[in-house]
C-alpha cells in the first residue's frame, strides 16, 4: 500500500480509501452524504434494510411488549351547548394497557374557567393536571408516563364553555400486549 500521510484537524483535507490497489478519494454527494457503491445483492433492491427493521421491531416487542408501529397519536373534539363538558378518549381493549406519555386539550372557540386533565374509570375521575383561565388556544398539557389498563379513558373537563364552542383533548402513547 502507498504511504499516504493525511492533514491535521481544522485545514481542508480529502478522505481517501484504499482498494486493494489503488488509493481513491471517497465520494460526497451535493447534500453531503457519502456516496456507496455496493456491486452485488441477494435480496432485492431495499430487501435488507426491511429485513433489519422486523428484526429491530420484533425483539423490541419481545423486550418491552411495545410494538413499534403501535403508537397513539389520536385528537377527539367536541361541540355544543354552554356551560361544563367533557371529552373522553376510550381507552384500551382487553387484550391490551397503554402507557401515555402526554395529554393535552384546548378550545378553539374561546376562553374557559377551567380545564382539567385526567383518567375515569367507569364514573371515577381522577384529576392530574389543570388550568385556571385558559384563553383560546391555549394548550393545557401533562406530560409523564402512565400506564393504564382497560376500563380506563382519558378525560378533559371544560368549565365555562361557551356556545358551539370547539373544544380538543389530543392522547400520546403507546399500545402494549398485556
Amino acid at each position: 500500500m502507498p504511504d499516504v500521510k493525511g492533514e491535521t484537524l481544522g485545514k481542508l483535507a480529502t478522505p481517501l480509501g484504499y482498494d486493494g490497489t489503488d488509493v481513491r478519494p471517497f465520494r460526497i454527494d451535493i447534500d453531503g452524504t457519502l456516496q456507496v457503491k455496493v456491486g452485488t445483492s441477494a435480496l432485492p433492491e431495499g430487501g435488507a434494510t426491511l429485513a433489519g427493521q422486523t428484526i429491530i421491531s420484533d425483539a423490541v416487542l419481545k423486550l418491552t411488549g411495545y410494538a413499534l408501529d403501535d403508537v397513539l397519536g389520536a385528537t377527539s373534539s367536541s361541540e355544543g351547548a354552554a356551560g361544563t363538558r367533557v371529552v373522553t378518549y376510550s381507552g384500551p381493549l382487553l387484550t391490551a394497557s397503554w402507557v401515555i406519555t402526554a395529554i393535552s386539550a384546548w378550545n378553539t372557540s374561546g376562553a374557559n374557567d377551567q380545564i382539567i386533565l385526567g383518567f375515569q374509570v367507569g364514573a371515577k375521575r381522577y384529576p392530574i393536571t389543570n388550568a385556571m383561565s385558559p384563553i383560546k388556544y391555549q394548550l393545557v398539557a401533562w406530560t409523564g408516563a402512565s400506564l393504564i389498563l382497560p376500563g380506563t379513558d382519558v378525560y378533559a373537563e371544560y368549565r365555562g364553555c361557551g356556545l358551539d364552542d370547539v373544544i380538543r383533548l389530543r392522547v400520546v402513547g403507546h399500545k402494549r400486549s398485556l
